[in-house]
């Protein structure tokens, strides 16, 4: 466990931001006065900090998995409301109702977000649904069925959300997208990690898959090992007490806790991500789990302007999230997450902007002074190599934890080439949502 109280003292967001940002200005300064190889030192601290995160995170995250909790034998079983927020999705929506197995006193809400591709009465024809109600708010549900369609103006998905919320009773409010599809066994696994009461939300394993386009197999054959680390890491923060990346794809919330924490934010680009901020101010020794039984499979982007697009909003998202809860940063109220994660977090924010300096500088010494020097192309190859053997190890590691088929022996390959092919455009990405960040920043007075 991380002991927040001794780790850096009265150092909150501001400072750790600002601290941030003149050392990339001292970095940059050093590459006018410096002789080689010093001279791209913005490039060696970017790659020594990135290296020691990666490190850190599989280290905690595969420690946490091998101390992982015994599922709970409490007798009394909550009951289970599935929300699912639907916009043009009638393509998707049948198969993804047809893996929810639910219990009786179980509910799932479908809300439709002003879809124009029937996505409403693929609903009702798929569940044998009747409309009750006429207007601009119209609710379709049949008698004996779990499920209950209400269909809405066009709001936005934390809106159709909150609409949802608002409708349902039961102790345990689990969020599923209209184009995911849970593995059997999925939601009993949630009721039952849910059984204990000290557990206040949790997050199914997402694994993605790519649909469309010439480039859909690449896609997710790299977002699949991508989204493998994430879960090993985390499985780290969650046994730290900071987990704060619930996705809203399979995500679970006692009911109570989130009306308290006043349901989803309709302005937020990652309202997934932005409650659990929330969710910890309502109570700071909130326990959120992975539920490693609970699996489910979704959509994810299958083409580069598609995959830069989410990749923008999650990045600029984080960016204003952040932002908006910064007095949380070095809060010794929050524990390891205030005095730990989000203190590594405000880091963050910038390690992109440092990753496009450093490379612009390599660039640039490369045309005015010739190849650079040997020590820089041996850290640069030897962040290459150690990256790629810690995505291997993580690999492992999830594999074991699923049990899944073991690595195959093309896994360092695969890296190797993840590294060239698809981390350049995953940092492209969140530069693009620092624009995003900066653009709404400005013009709604968030400075």
């Amino acid at each position: 466990m991380i002991r927040s109280h001794a780790i850096m003292p009265g150092v909150g967001f501001s400072a750790l931001f600002l601290s941030a940002l003149v050392l990339l200005a001292l970095l940059v300064g050093a590459a006018l006065v410096l002789p080689s190889p010093w001279h791209w030192l913005v490039g060696l601290v970017w790659l020594g900090y990135d290296t020691w995160l990666q490190v850190h995170h599989l280290t905690r995250g595969t420690r946490a998995i091998g101390q992982s909790r015994l599922p709970s034998d409490v007798a009394v079983q909550p009951t289970i409301g599935v929300l699912i927020a639907a916009h043009d999705e009638a393509e998707v929506i049948r198969d993804s109702l047809a893996s929810l197995t639910v219990g009786p006193d179980d509910r799932i809400l479908v809300i439709d977000d002003g879809s124009a591709d029937g996505t409403a009465e693929a609903v009702v024809a798929a569940c044998g649904l009747a409309w009750e109600e006429a207007g601009e708010v119209r609710v379709a549900r049949r008698a004996g069925s779990p499920v209950v369609l209400v269909s809405q103006p066009r709001g936005g998905k934390a809106r159709a959300l909150n609409r949802g919320l608002a409708m349902l009773a039961t102790d345990v409010v689990v969020t599923v997208d209209a184009d995911t599809r849970l593995a059997e066994g999925s939601i009993a696994a949630i009721r039952s990690a849910f059984a204990d009461p000290q557990l206040a939300a949790g997050c199914g394993i997402i694994t993605p898959t790519c649909c469309g386009g010439p480039l859909a197999t690449w896609f997710a054959f790299f977002q699949t090992r991508e989204y493998a680390r994430a879960f090993v890491w985390r499985a780290g923060w969650s046994a730290d007490g900071m987990l704060l990346l619930v996705s809203g794809a399979l995500a679970a919330y006692r009911r109570d806790l989130l009306v308290d924490a006043g349901g989803f934010d309709a302005g937020s680009l990652v309202e997934d991500y932005e409650v659990m901020y929330r969710l910890y101010q309502v109570r700071p020794d909130l326990r959120c789990d992975v539920i490693a039984d609970a699996r489910a499979i979704t959509e994810a982007p299958a083409t580069p302007r598609a995959f830069l697009r989410q990749r923008t909003r999650w990045f600029g998202g984080f960016l204003a999230t952040l932002w908006q809860h910064r007095a949380m940063v070095g809060n010794h109220r929050h524990g390891a997450l205030g005095c730990w994660h989000l203190r590594l977090k405000t880091i963050d924010m910038v390690l992109p902007v440092y990753g496009l300096v450093a490379f612009i500088a390599l660039v640039a010494t490369w045309a005015m002074r010739g190849v650079p020097h040997p020590l820089v192309l041996a850290a640069i190859g030897g962040k290459i190599m150690v990256d790629a053997m810690l995505h291997v190890r993580a690999e492992v590691v999830y594999r074991a934890w699923l049990g899944l088929p073991r690595v195959r022996s093309t896994a360092l390959l695969a890296s190797l080439l993840e590294q060239i092919l698809f981390q350049p455009l995953r940092q492209f990405g969140a530069l693009c949502g620092w624009l995003v960040f900066a653009r709404r920043s400005t013009r709604g007075g968030m400075w």
